[in-house]
């Protein structure tokens, strides 16, 4: 029998065991380079570029991400380097997107064998590097000073961050064996997963780039969409109080939008942001008798908290999930079934629409064999020539009535989505003209009668009076 030690051991973990653990922590390839992109929005960043090289014969296949962010000094990315570099309960400024110290390893590691980093600060570049293979061959956590830099990966600027991966092993699409549509599905779906969860800091001025590629983008509450059928307030909790913990707004997105299409329903439900940065898309976060439903395919809740929630939303280490505190349910169960109800309800009433009106007028008319011509008899039509003939026709206006026509044309198979003020300024005209003819009233319904302005429900009513209950 081995007797009680009289002292305490240090136990330092096995560096085979904890790199393939820190492997398994279910990245995928979206979120793993999202996780290093947020490093590179706390370090502000204004411009990040995202470069992925296939395996070919010559050379394995590499994932570069660069910024221009302020930089990092030797000894601070030495830091960054460590395992659990900060700590989760380490209050952190409000543009930190961080949370457990582990990101930029972790999700490297999930993807890669080999994690290169160079910075340059104050002139000053440093590199260094993590090798899986050297570590389980030596047993030691060593940090490899980088000798060289690759030419990939020369800052050009007077500061910024470039992370470079290689020895890439868990992308099976990236090997030279791939086929050449899995290798384009991938690259677009990293690309639109982007667009989705930095949505808002581009729309904000960021630029991150795929390839040479700036990527747009998603916004999946199609907040400037004329179709929308309206604005729902945003809304404070806890309920009442000085400070604010989260904040959400409901949206029920248009029928005619593309993402709102989706066969299984599985975009409706809960957005969750921190700080600004989509943590989850869709979903009701498991809240009582919510399940994902295709009556409520529209219904869409923008739902925020900021970074200093964290542990009481229990935001996992990909930042790809969050549990809401279990005081908040009810008060998010209350909104989640406004927003279905008023979903099921936009459905059911353009259904009852499509079966039962027959359209008035389509600014378009086409024989069998013949080119779409412009229905002149339309009343819109006829409006439009009136107010030219007594010189109401401003450019604005006619500039706001061609985008019209345009996405109204019969070879237009897209969303009818317009965005600015000529078009409203355009309605407005319309509606105008022919209120001296019809009248207001008679009016608004041809005009919720005509195809495309009957997609339009929002501006309609801004515009003709009335609601989206009425039309």
């Amino acid at each position: 029998m081995t007797a009680d030690l009289e002292h305490d051991v240090i136990l330092p973990p096995d560096p085979e065991s904890l790199t393939q653990s820190l492997r398994g922590m279910g990245y995928t390839v979206e979120t793993a380079i999202a996780d290093i992109i947020d490093n590179s929005i706390s370090a502000g960043a204004r411009s990040i570029r995202v470069i992925m090289n296939r395996e070919t014969e010559q050379s394995g296949a590499s994932i570069l991400i660069k910024d221009d962010g302020v930089g990092m000094s030797e000894s601070c990315l030495i830091t960054a380097m460590k395992l659990g570099s900060i700590s989760p309960l380490k209050k952190r400024r409000e543009n930190d997107l961080g949370r457990f110290g582990l990101g930029l390893k972790s999700a490297s590691f999930s993807q890669c064998r080999n994690l290169t980093v160079v910075s340059k600060k104050d002139q000053q570049t440093s590199s260094f590097s993590w090798d899986l293979d050297e570590i389980v061959r030596t047993g030691e956590w060593k940090l490899q000073k980088s000798r060289e830099i690759p030419p990939c990966a020369q800052i050009e600027g007077e500061h910024g961050t470039v992370v470079l991966w290689r020895k890439i092993d868990r992308i099976p699409f990236m090997s030279k064996d791939a086929q050449d549509y899995d290798w384009s599905s991938l690259r677009k779906k990293v690309c639109m997963s982007l667009g989705l969860i930095f949505h808002r800091f581009i729309a904000d001025g960021l630029e991150i780039y795929f390839g040479d590629d700036k990527i747009k983008p998603i916004d999946p509450f199609f907040s400037q969409d004329p179709g929308k059928p309206c604005d729902f307030p945003r809304v404070f909790w806890p309920e009442s109080g000085s400070t604010v913990k989260a904040w959400l707004q409901c949206y029920v997105v248009p029928m005619t939008s593309a993402m709102s299409q989706d066969e299984d329903g599985c975009l409706q439900g809960f957005y969750v942001y921190r700080g600004k940065r989509l943590l989850q898309a869709g979903g009701w976060l498991g809240l009582k008798d919510l399940r994902v439903e295709e009556q409520y395919r529209l219904a869409r809740i923008c739902l925020d908290f900021e970074n200093d929630g964290d542990e009481e939303w229990q935001v996992d280490i990909k930042k790809s999930r969050a549990r809401p505190p279990a005081e908040m349910r009810q008060w998010l169960r209350k909104y989640a079934l406004q927003a279905r109800t008023l979903s099921d309800q936009t459905i059911n009433r353009q259904n009852a629409k499509e079966g039962r009106r027959k359209r008035i007028s389509k600014l378009w008319r086409k024989s069998r064999g013949s080119a779409p011509l412009l229905d002149y008899t339309s009343p819109v039509m006829e409006a439009l020539f009136s107010r030219l003939e007594s010189g109401g026709l401003d450019a604005q206006v006619m500039r706001g009535f061609l985008e019209i026509l345009a996405v109204s044309h019969p070879s237009w198979k897209g969303c009818q989505i317009l965005s600015g003020e000529d078009f409203r300024k355009a309605i407005a005209a319309i509606y105008e003209t022919m209120s001296r003819e019809y009248g207001g009233e008679r009016a608004g319904e041809i005009l919720r009668d005509t195809d495309p302005f009957c997609n339009w429900p929002g501006v309609l009513g801004e515009i003709c009076g009335g609601s989206y209950e009425q039309s």
